[in-house]
C-alpha cells in the first residue's frame, strides 16, 4: 500500500503541464516561418508570377529551332540576376551572394560582399548591350539565360 500523500507535495508520476511545451513549439514554428518567408522574399517572391514557367518563345531541346533571345539594356537585381526586357533572368552557372548578404574578411571585419558583387556586375554591364540566350526556367519561375 502506497504511503499517504502529504498536502503540498507533488505526485512524481503526475504529467507535466502541456502549456509550456505548446508555447515553445508555437514560438519555434513562428520563427521558422518568419525565416522562410524572409528567404523567399529575398529570392524573388513567395509565389511565382502567374503564367507559364517558360515563355512560348523558348525552344524545346532537340526541336531543331534556335533558342530564344532577349536583348536590350539590363538592370542588375543581384550579382546573378538581371532584369532584361521586363523579365527576370537568372544567369546560368553563376552563384553569387545576394545583394544584402554580408561576408567577413580573413581578419573578421564585416564586408558587404553581396552589394560589391552587384556593383561589379552593374559596372561590367554599363553602356553595353546585353543579349541573353534563354535556357529554360528555375524553381522560382525566373528565366535562366546565358
Amino acid at each position: 500500500m502506497p504511503p499517504p500523500r502529504r498536502p503540498g507535495r507533488l505526485n512524481p508520476r503526475a504529467r507535466r503541464p502541456a502549456l509550456p511545451r505548446l508555447l515553445f513549439a508555437a514560438a519555434l514554428l513562428l520563427l521558422l516561418g518568419a525565416a522562410g518567408l524572409r528567404l523567399a522574399v529575398e529570392r524573388g517572391g513567395v509565389w511565382p508570377e502567374p503564367g507559364p514557367a517558360m515563355p512560348e518563345e523558348v525552344a524545346r531541346e532537340g526541336s531543331g529551332e534556335p533558342p530564344a533571345r532577349l536583348a536590350g539594356p539590363a538592370e542588375v537585381v543581384d550579382a546573378d540576376t538581371i532584369l532584361l526586357a521586363g523579365r527576370l533572368v537568372r544567369l546560368e552557372a553563376i552563384d553569387a551572394p545576394e545583394r544584402r548578404q554580408p561576408c567577413r574578411r580573413a581578419d573578421g571585419s564585416p564586408w558587404a560582399c553581396g552589394e560589391a558583387a552587384a556593383e561589379a556586375l552593374t559596372a561590367f554591364l554599363r553602356e553595353r548591350p546585353v543579349v541573353c540566350t534563354l535556357q529554360g526556367s528555375d524553381r522560382f519561375a525566373r528565366l535562366v539565360g546565358r
